[in-house]
């Protein structure tokens, strides 16, 4: 490029509701849903991505819904990624798919550290009483997780961008 130090904003893929398990159910608060179709799709639309537009990074941003009570059976039970060896097992596997994929497109591969979730929050108040979802064990488990994969790749770089953002001064 004439301007390396210039951003320059590649394709990706976004589809808000997705996360990484698909095919089944969570729940975040006291309500079921199905994760959508949709998102079965998750991984060949990010490989589809990612050969179409390779570049420099790849930038993975997950979280909110890794934390919520899972499934991995549509008739199984709800599981915590906090208490459940077996979720924290399926979701390693799939995020280190995904990166893999990425990493095939692009130079390297950046997961954003997942921040402190705070569920049901209604004009900047917590709810009266916390839903489990917003428990920091469980975004310190699915940390832990991208943690563990970003450690057993090449090229694979976690950044605490929520940890940066809180340092900088609000200048609003």
């Amino acid at each position: 490029r004439e301007h390396p130090d210039e951003f320059v904003s590649e394709g990706g893929f976004v589809e808000l509701g997705c996360g990484l398990l698909t095919g089944t159910e969570r729940r975040r608060t006291d309500q079921v849903e199905g994760i959508r179709p949709e998102c079965d799709t998750w991984l060949e639309d990010w490989a589809a991505a990612a050969e179409a537009d390779p570049g420099d990074v790849a930038v993975i941003q997950l979280g909110p819904w890794e934390v919520a009570d899972q499934k991995l059976d549509p008739a199984g039970e709800f599981l915590s990624v906090a208490t459940s060896p077996e979720l924290r097992a399926v979701m390693q596997q799939r995020l280190a798919a995904a990166v893999d994929v990425l990493a095939a497109h692009h130079k390297v591969v950046v997961i954003l550290a997942p921040p402190t979730v705070s569920f049901g929050r209604t004009d900047g108040r917590d709810p009266p009483s916390p839903y489990p979802a917003s428990d920091p064990a469980r975004m310190q488990a699915f940390g832990g997780i991208i943690d563990e994969v970003a450690a057993s790749r090449d090229r694979v770089a976690v950044v605490d961008l929520a940890g940066w953002v809180a340092s900088q001064p609000d200048d609003n």
